[in-house]
């Protein structure tokens, strides 16, 4: 497991249990201390895997790079992790939280900005570098969808989760001793283009019960209908609506009984977006 050590540096712990239980840190931690100013690496958020028999590691980051060891305590600088920039953002953007993995035919890394959010690179992993060719970000809205994590599963299915934090200031999280939550699970493709697509984890139909099926529901213009038999704030929905020409239409969740509070999920034919 490598990891980083705080006021340390980049460190690893094994075990040999079967089910990780018990670990062990390396007597030679930190393997990379933290640099003095002006190195070209940081030791920061790792991200490693066997290539052969050769350890690779991403130090993530605002300058990320790779280092490599033939033995778990002696590894050595190799370089910038990314080959060249892709339009838009700059090479030195902040790469943390770093998962690299291969998917179809290409490599795909994700990460996180503490500037911009969640989002992957796509591209080749040769010459012990990352040349990326195409960079796009995961969540748009904000940068609350954060630290993805990804594993091949025994189906040979890429899997990715990643941690939604919240928004409370530090005293209401520590007073209420948690903050954020995992997100639903999900399966990572490629596109016929070589984009990204995710897919809800199959598994999740496991936890659906008290199914409610309504066909043939006529909304008049202006109008609403209250789904009395529906309740409750963890559901899966399915809708299809037709449209008729209305310019716009949708469904209202998690309504206070005044109406003052409301979640609207809207469609509007005329807007792709």
């Amino acid at each position: 497991m490598l990891y980083h050590g705080v006021n340390a540096g980049n460190s690893i712990s094994t075990s040999a249990d079967k089910n990780l239980d018990n670990w062990n840190k390396l007597p030679a931690n930190p393997i990379i201390p933290n640099p003095p100013p002006g190195a070209p690496y940081a030791s920061w958020d790792p991200h490693g895997w066997l290539e052969g028999d050769t350890y690779y590691g991403i130090f993530g980051g605002t300058r990320p790079s790779i280092f490599k060891a033939k033995e778990l305590d002696k590894w050595e600088y190799v370089g910038d992790l990314l080959a060249h920039a892709v339009p838009g953002v700059d090479i030195h953007e902040d790469i943390s939280c770093p998962d690299l993995f291969k998917l179809g035919d290409k490599y795909v890394l994700v990460c996180i900005s503490h500037r911009l959010g969640c989002r992957y690179y796509i591209g080749e992993w040769k010459n012990e570098q990352f040349y990326p060719e195409f960079h796009e970000q995961i969540s748009w809205v904000d940068n609350a969808f954060f630290a993805p994590e990804s594993l091949e599963d025994d189906k040979g299915r890429r899997i990715m989760w990643a941690w939604i934090f919240d928004s409370n200031a530090v005293i209401s999280r520590n007073s209420s001793g948690w903050s954020g939550v995992m997100n639903l699970s999900r399966v990572l493709s490629l596109d016929k283009d070589g984009k990204l697509l995710m897919q809800p984890i199959e598994e999740l139909e496991r936890l659906r019960h008290n199914e409610q099926n309504l066909k043939d529901l006529k909304i008049n213009t202006d109008t609403e209908y209250m789904l009395d038999q529906i309740q409750g704030n963890i559901i899966e929905l399915l809708v299809e609506m037709v449209t008729d020409g209305a310019k716009q239409c949708g469904i209202k969740v998690c309504c206070s009984p005044d109406g003052t509070e409301q979640t609207l999920i809207t469609m509007m034919p005329s807007n792709p977006y």
